[in-house]
């Protein structure tokens, strides 16, 4: 049956144990001789392994007989599933014998010691997951860096649900409170360290009771195991009866499509759903980390074998049977694809919470030749060139960024969150995009997530503007959670004007002044430090600005009024209606008449709108909402009446 599991696509969930996956592992080595074992440490730590595996408790790997290391390779990657020795070892063969590239791989139980065995120099590159990627971040030995070299394309924007009882009466974010949801094993990132992090330390939920499946820890939920037993428990009402369970959007759908021989699909289907109110953050999984020394002159030859490495992976193509057969085996969809970092920016978050707050250095995407998209000018900066401040990472910062980077101009962003993209870090339900991807995107990088005819969303214009940031390596010049807390201007001894900029970190409540000889304010007019309401609305409740609409199904049932008639005003009506409000009014000082997105249903608006001809047109047009089945009553304030 096909039991795979979610993360590498190809895990059993039957009855092997993870001991017995272990130990099945090294017997295929032994046994058909094509993979190397290195030395007696890697043999100990594999006999060793356990379902509650801690760095601490196990043997520390020791290659006794290393590779030659000068030529070779040598990657580490957990073992979870008694395929993973066949994938590897397929790989190598390609890796070996196709792409001529020296390289051998070692199995870890667990990774905690795939980590410390990275960071000790025992192995080159580590496979690492979502977890393990940041642990490297965090315990990076002074000298190195941190370099990621690329992932699976089903490694980006993973997705977690929760999945609630039909009888527990659930139907939005805030029914969550004070109840009891059952969880994948306490490190899982799917299953348990950032939903619980985005639902009690950002949304604010307090449930009554967590309970964590702790199945396979140390292996970072791989197996999955876990999520299956919190199915098991949602459905089976003993003891503490779950209310809600957290895990992957992917065992979900396989659950329900009766893969999983524990959980009964029919039941589940009848007593169980996805609570859709609720969007939990995506995340990016695997990939490959390794560290280079900071100093030219030492990693010349590391950055030369690491490159080979990435080149020879990305050079496996979807088309030829021989590669798609070991793509598929590692749950590839058709290709390897190049780093990024803004996906473990939720991760960083949710471990930095546990850490007591100490910041973490994200890790450097490595640089391959002729991966980055051209720009003006490729110069580098100067200690003569001038030093610029940019307040701000939002869309007008970084882009601001990307041209003084590429310029040769020294500077530097100050962003008081954790994350680039200002507005588009989140919003009001639903939000995005009231124009074609050609009219919202950078001119150096094109947007192609999406069709040219299509409208991006939210979430999708964040994370392609996260992309952009990666792209063009510009997240070292940002200082995150770093607020300005003053911009003054001084003249020097030599009539020479610049600016002083006192800025305080959120996280540590350091406190730093620098003079900068050039500030640019990109703080945008919309951002949500200046929301407004009216003084005598500020207490009442069921009062929000648009910013704060975030559950759209607050309003169902309730008779809803909108302010105002600019695109968040239209866009929170048209999700009030949709989430069932008994009524919605949009009242407006002035009449306003949206443009539908195709006019008679069939010209895009651009080609008709987008032009002389077609401004002289606005004045007179009217219609409905674009694209909406939904009344909507528009209402406009003249002179202190209400005319309707």
């Amino acid at each position: 049956q096909d039991l795979r599991a979610p993360i590498g696509g190809r895990c059993a969930l039957g009855r092997f144990t993870t001991s017995s996956a272990m130990m099945l592992c090294v017997a295929r080595s032994l046994v058909r001789g094509s993979r190397r074992m290195v030395g007696g440490g890697i043999r100990q730590t594999m006999l060793h392994s356990s379902s509650s595996a801690s760095s601490s408790s196990l043997p520390f790997f020791d290659a006794t007989t290393p590779v030659n290391k000068h030529s070779s390779l040598l990657m580490g990657c957990v073992c979870y599933d008694p395929s993973i020795g066949d994938i590897w070892g397929g790989i190598k063969e390609y890796l070996v014998h196709e792409a001529k590239l020296p390289f051998d791989y070692v199995l870890f139980s667990n990774y905690q010691t795939q980590v410390k065995s990275l960071l000790n120099g025992h192995i080159d590159i580590a496979w690492n997951g979502p977890i393990a990627h940041v642990m490297t971040e965090q315990a990076c030995p002074s000298g190195k860096q941190v370099v990621s070299l690329g992932m699976r394309d089903v490694d980006q924007d993973f997705e977690s649900i929760v999945v609630v009882r039909k009888d527990a009466k659930i139907a939005t974010l805030n029914d969550l409170n004070g109840r009891v949801v059952v969880t994948g094993a306490s490190d899982s990132p799917q299953a348990h360290v950032v939903p619980l992090y985005y639902l009690e330390m950002e949304a604010g939920i307090q449930f009554q009771t967590v309970i964590a499946q702790e199945y396979d820890v140390g292996k970072h939920g791989d197996t999955a195991v876990g999520e299956v037993k919190a199915l098991e428990a949602l459905l089976s009402g003993e003891g503490q009866k779950a209310e809600a369970a957290i895990l992957s959007r992917m065992m979900w759908e396989r659950a329900l499509a009766g893969t999983l021989p524990s959980v009964d699909d029919t039941l589940l289907s009848s007593s169980c759903e996805e609570l859709s109110t609720v969007t939990l953050p995506k995340f990016d999984h695997c990939q490959f980390d390794a560290l280079l020394p900071c100093t030219h002159a030492d990693k010349n030859d590391k950055e030369a074998k690491l490159r080979d490495f990435g080149h020879a992976l990305f050079a496996m193509e979807w088309d030829n049977p021989e590669h798609q057969r070991l793509l598929k085996l590692e749950g590839i969809n058709r290709e390897w694809v190049p780093p990024r970092q803004a996906g473990y920016d939720i991760v960083r978050s949710a471990l930095m919470t546990r850490a007591g707050g100490k910041p973490i250095q994200a890790a450097s995407n490595f640089q391959y030749a002729g991966k980055s998209r051209s720009f003006s000018t490729a110069a580098t900066s100067t200690s003569s060139s001038p030093r610029v401040a940019v307040i701000g990472a939002g869309i007008a910062g970084v882009q601001t960024l990307r041209s003084l980077k590429a310029a040769g101009i020294n500077a530097t962003a100050f962003e008081a969150s954790g994350k680039v993209g200002g507005l588009w870090k989140s919003n009001y339900s639903n939000f995005g995009v009231q124009v074609v991807r050609p009219l919202y995107e950078f001119p150096d990088y094109p947007m192609t997530e999406i069709k040219s005819s299509d409208y991006a969303t939210g979430p999708q214009v964040q994370s392609y503007t996260e992309n952009y940031v990666d792209n063009f390596g510009l997240r070292p010049n940002i200082q995150f959670h770093t607020q300005v807390q003053s911009v003054k201007q001084e003249r020097s001894d030599k009539d020479k004007l610049s600016w002083k900029i006192e800025t305080k970190n959120s996280q540590d409540g350091n406190i730093k002044t620098e003079t900068y000889d050039y500030v640019v304010v990109a703080t945008g007019l919309f951002s949500n430090s200046n929301k407004f309401l009216p003084s005598s609305l500020e207490d009442k409740e069921n009062v929000l600005h648009s910013s704060d609409f975030c559950d759209a199904g607050v309003a169902k049932g309730k008779r809803v009024v909108v302010v105002g008639g600019g695109k968040s005003a239209v866009d929170c009506a048209i999700e009030a209606s949709k989430a069932g409000a008994s009524s919605v009014t949009l009242l407006q000082r002035e009449p306003h008449w949206p443009t539908p997105r195709n006019i008679a249903g069939l010209i895009p608006f651009q080609y008709v709108f987008l032009s002389r001809f077609g401004q002289g047109l606005v004045s007179t047009y009217t219609g409905p909402l674009p694209e909406t089945g939904f009344t909507v009553n528009a209402s406009h304030k003249v002179f202190g009446s209400w005319v309707t």
